[in-house]
């Protein structure tokens, strides 16, 4: 899968003020992260061509219900999908500052 410490620092060096792991599944990793004062939960799995992660802002989900199989079906929240881990943090920045923009234009 991937190393959940490095990616962590990753996210970090790219953005993020924090990044804490939440959980560690088979095949899956729960991060959240404070970015630009707002809590974002990461999901992070392998798919069969490439990895992908869904991100959406915290508050939008129950902690209860923080599980990589109820994420993949939870309606909110942006997917990334990329074959390389430092792409992967790329482009969830990038979401991150989409969600974090249309949250202060609503």
């Amino acid at each position: 899968m991937i190393d959940v410490e490095e990616f962590r620092k990753k996210l970090i060096d790219l953005g993020f003020d924090k990044v804490y792991v939440l959980k560690k599944e088979l095949g899956c990793v729960i991060y959240i992260g404070i970015f630009q004062n707002r809590e974002l939960i990461i999901a992070i799995s392998r798919g069969m061509a490439s990895l992908y992660a869904k991100i959406f802002l915290a508050d939008a989900i129950l902690s209860s219900h923080l599980q990589c199989n109820y994420i993949k079906y939870f309606p909110m929240g942006w997917y990334v999908f990329s074959n390389d881990v430092n792409d992967l943090a790329k482009r969830l920045i990038n979401k991150a500052s989409k969600i974090i923009g249309l949250q202060k234009t609503s």
